[in-house]
């Protein structure tokens, strides 16, 4: 493998689709099209699948101290949270009690909170009918753009919500804030995202599928270069250099579209509508970030000891270290896991990753040393996972159902337990 025919390409390839990417927009089509003659003109057959989303436009959002001192504090709506005209009204700083519940009353204010807010926390929030809802981001950390889940708002209804950084967070509580102003303009809709899936057939000697996915779009407004452009991107060489290469099973290399919506909403169709394809699936790799010129590379296996013990055997022969953990990874691989199909997570994360989710997560925060890297890394995984005769079973041990079930109840709002357990 000659990684250098593709390196040379990564940076201007990346920096050409460097622009927010939200699903079901304009600017993701147009984006994913180029994608796609990029493989037409390389001779590679692919195919589109539409996938119908409830998408929302944040059009804008005004947040305002009225009682001294007075200060316009820059803010960003949350997806889903809906709409909110002009409202002038008393604001609390609240916290979490042990009972699930926020401290002192809400009831038709603006409550202030140290994010982030997960499903039993926004449920709480609406059963103390706080008005609206003001989102305190990390330290250091830039203005943070994000959604609620859907399953969150078809469960307890809109919130009014916006995020502001920790700095201005920190500002309003120092000089105790009581009273604000807050407009949020927000437009919810039908619409529509694509999953892109390129097949890689082999020679078929062990029967199934080896599916590798990566995310295409971005949270609102933001670039989405290490979130999850330059991952999309190198799948698309790592495609093309397994057309070449001998293996056991069959690849499907698949580009979501959704999955910053907060339901993973392309995955989600992928394995409803391709039933045949899912069922001989024996492994899914999911890649989810990666370039970034200060982190930490991982790897998290949603799985069993089997597939543990051939991904650390993986990780081992590599020059730069690994960390692996075995837990559930909010990403694409989460529905193919509740289809008992073993997910492998690879990933980078901390450092430069803190601009995710931002409008600085830009071409500025990453290099080739850790494309090539995490390049080099996914493509001896997905070999080792095609082709190793190592007879691992296609199920979930009951660790990661436990904790399956778990991430569904507090991170998704889904009161379930996942089919397959």
């Amino acid at each position: 493998m000659n990684i250098d025919q593709y390196s040379s390409t990564w940076i201007q390839r990346i920096n050409n689709l460097a622009y927010p990417r939200q699903a079901g927009s304009d600017s993701e089509r147009t984006a994913l099209n180029i994608l796609i003659k990029e493989f037409k003109d390389s001779g590679i057959n692919c195919r589109v699948q539409k996938v119908p989303i409830r998408k929302f436009s944040s059009f804008s959002s005004s947040f305002e101290t009225t009682s001294v001192p007075r200060k316009l504090i820059n803010s960003t709506p949350v997806g889903f949270s809906g709409t909110l005209n002009k409202i002038d009204t008393e604001m609390v700083y609240t916290e979490k009690t042990s009972t699930d519940r926020f401290q002192g009353d809400l009831s038709g204010k603006i409550a202030l909170v140290f994010g982030p807010v997960r499903f039993d926390e926004y449920k709480a929030l609406i059963g103390q009918n706080a008005s609206g809802l003001v989102i305190i981001g990390e330290p250091g950390r830039p203005l943070n753009y994000f959604c609620f889940p859907t399953a969150y708002v078809d469960a307890c209804g809109q919130l009014p919500t916006v995020s502001i950084n920790f700095d201005d967070g920190l500002w309003l509580v120092k000089n105790a804030i009581s009273r604000v102003s807050l407009i949020i303009d927000q437009k919810i809709s039908q619409g529509e995202t694509n999953n892109l899936v390129v097949t890689v057939p082999r020679s078929g000697a062990i029967t199934g599928n080896v599916i590798i996915g990566a995310h295409f779009d971005t949270v609102q407004n933001v670039p989405g270069v290490q979130d999850n452009l330059a991952t999309c991107i190198l799948m698309a060489d790592l495609a093309k250099e397994f057309l070449n290469a001998k293996g056991l099973v069959d690849l499907n290399f698949v580009w979501f579209g959704g999955e910053e919506l907060g339901g993973m909403e392309g995955s989600f169709h992928f394995i409803q509508n391709e039933p045949s394809l899912v069922s001989n699936t024996r492994t899914m790799i999911n890649l989810d970030g990666t370039g970034g010129i200060i982190g930490v590379n991982g790897v998290r296996v949603m799985g069993n000891e089997a597939v543990n013990y051939l991904v650390k055997k993986v990780a081992s022969t590599e020059k730069e270290n690994w960390h692996f953990s075995s837990d559930c990874y909010w990403s694409d691989g989460i529905p193919f896991c509740e289809a008992g199909i073993p997910v492998v997570n690879i990933y980078r994360d901390d450092g430069t990753y803190f601009y995710a989710h931002s409008i600085q997560d830009t071409i500025d925060q990453v290099n080739i040393k850790h494309l090539i890297e995490y390049f080099r890394f996914s493509y001896n995984l997905i070999s080792s996972l095609s082709n190793d005769q190592i007879n691992y079973e296609r199920k979930i041990s009951k660790e990661i159902r436990r904790k399956m079930t778990s991430f569904y109840k507090h991170n998704l709002g889904l009161r379930r337990i996942p089919q397959c357990f």
